[in-house]
C-alpha cells in the first residue's frame, strides 16, 4: 500500500484514513480487485465507552457504503464487474 491518504466517501462526507496500519488488519488485494468497505459511525458517551454497549444499533447514527477502499468507487454492479483501476478517477490524492 502507497503512503498516501485514503479517503471514505459516503453520503458526501469524506473521511481521511491514515495509512498506517493497525496490528491484525494487513489486508492485501491483487491487482485488479476491488477492496469493498462499510464505513459506520456511532454515537458515543465517553464516560461509558468502555462497556460492552458502547457500538450496538441502539446508537449508529450513520452508515454508508459499500465502496471500494482502493479506487473510491461507490458499489455498483457495474462497477463490482468490472476489476479496479487501483487509483481513483481524477487524481483526488
Amino acid at each position: 500500500m502507497n503512503a498516501t491518504r485514503r479517503r471514505a466517501v459516503g453520503a458526501g462526507i469524506r473521511q481521511h484514513v491514515p495509512t498506517t496500519k493497525m496490528p491484525g488488519t494487513d489486508v492485501e488485494t491483487t491487482p485488479g480487485e476491488h477492496l469493498w468497505v462499510v464505513a459506520a459511525a456511532w454515537r458515543v458517551n465517553p464516560a461509558t465507552f468502555r462497556s460492552d454497549r458502547a457500538i450496538h444499533t441502539e446508537n449508529l447514527v450513520h452508515i454508508s457504503g459499500a465502496g471500494c477502499f482502493v479506487c473510491e468507487q461507490e458499489w455498483s454492479f457495474v462497477v463490482a464487474s468490472k476489476p479496479c483501476p487501483g487509483e481513483p478517477r481524477g487524481g483526488n490524492r
